[in-house]
């Protein structure tokens, strides 16, 4: 593969981050998850016009990739990237990965697989009273980007210079995909 300006979308635990994680291993290209520009302490959300100001510095780049769905910043990136990889994996897997990840935040359970807290939370700003709240509203998210925020990103997709599009549709694709990626060993 030989794109350097890469854009990663999906519904929240559909495996964005995963995706972008080992994408940026493999190809040595730098990996920015929207979350972490948008999220300020204490789960305050930036503006706009905040957000923009951290991200178009990052599409100025000659290599990046970007993971995240903010229609904010959808047209800025799909301007200047040259792959788009959507992750239309089935809302209910997204919903047990939702689940699993909440959970493991707000119990304070260290583990790889798990997406890191955007870099401006602290330990401090998760908990179990935060559980039931977060899961809800990761899983309505999950459930309208299968539903309706897919065919908008498809649509915006269509009208883009982007040169390649990719559309992974469950689990097993993805790990597909991420192993075809690897370097081949020879013996």
């Amino acid at each position: 593969m030989s794109y350097s300006r890469i854009v990663v979308y999906g519904a929240p635990g559909s495996g964005k981050t995963f995706l972008a994680t080992k994408l940026s291993a493999i190809l040595s290209i730098p990996k920015y998850s929207i979350d972490d520009y948008f999220w300020k302490k204490s789960w305050q959300e930036s503006s706009k016009e905040e957000l923009k100001e951290k991200i178009l510095p990052i599409l100025k780049q000659e290599k990046w990739i970007l993971d995240g769905n903010y229609s904010e910043i959808r047209p800025y990136a799909l301007e200047k990237a040259e792959l788009a990889i959507i992750l239309k994996i089935p809302a209910i897997q997204c919903i047990l990965n939702i689940f699993i990840r909440t959970l493991f935040r707000n119990l304070k359970i260290k583990s790889k697989s798990i997406t890191p807290l955007p870099k401006e939370i602290k330990e401090k700003d998760v908990g179990l009273k935060n559980f039931l709240p977060a899961f809800f509203i990761l899983s309505k998210m999950s459930i309208k980007f299968n539903r309706q925020k897919f065919k908008e990103i498809c649509q915006e997709l269509k009208k883009s210079k982007i040169t390649k599009i990719i559309v992974i549709k469950s689990r097993k694709e993805l790990n597909i995909f991420t192993k075809s990626l690897l370097p081949k060993k020879e013996f």
